[in-house]
């Protein structure tokens, strides 16, 4: 939980800031004070119910049916729309191959689930297997940083470098968060993390 000045004293998670998701010329704002969770321990990408909605409404998915949280629809991988999420100030795409799984019928499954945070105070997205199999993540934990790169198998425009300055990520403690360099085509971020 967030203190009054909006800093965290006591925490479980690698998180940065989410400001937003582009899909093609639509962009869905994140609640305020959404953190993005980096965790090995979630398949998918989750968000909160409104973004998912805003998500599925944007791709105009025609939901075939949904068993639970599954949200299953006909399409064609390679006519999706980018997804681009603002995550610490950085962009990070995902190609319509990237955020579905694609069933043998050609069925397709939104790789995006609704997760309802049970903090009223913040939201929080959870960026788990998918994120990390596209973006090679390092978490330093003597530093309190993330880096991020293109996994060798992802693509991207540009360089593949995904850089976070410390000053986009939310700081561990109530000081300032100190500059962060980039290191080879990792880009660092300072993350909340605290055993």
């Amino acid at each position: 939980m967030a203190d009054e000045e909006g800093y965290i004293s006591k925490s479980y998670f690698w998180s940065i800031p989410a400001s937003s998701i582009a899909i093609s010329n639509n962009q869905i704002m994140a609640p305020s004070s959404t953190y993005a969770i980096i965790d090995s321990g979630t398949t998918y990408i989750m968000v909160d119910p409104t973004t998912l909605s805003n998500i599925v409404k944007i791709l105009g998915v025609q939901q075939k049916s949904r068993g639970g949280e599954w949200i299953e629809f006909t399409c064609t991988p390679s006519t999706l729309p980018d997804l681009t999420f603002v995550l610490g100030g950085q962009q990070f795409v995902f190609h319509g191959k990237d955020y579905i799984v694609q069933e043998e019928n050609g069925d397709c499954i939104l790789a995006i689930r609704s997760y309802a945070s049970t903090s009223s105070q913040q939201t929080f997205w959870i960026m788990g297997d998918l994120f990390l199999q596209k973006y090679y993540t390092v978490f330093d934990l003597g530093n309190k940083q993330l880096g991020f790169a293109v996994a060798a198998d992802g693509l991207i425009a540009g360089n593949g470098t995904i850089a976070v300055s410390a000053a986009d990520a939310l700081p561990s403690t109530k000081s300032d968060a100190s500059t962060v360099y980039k290191r080879g085509v990792l880009g660092f971020v300072v993350a909340l993390f605290i055993l």
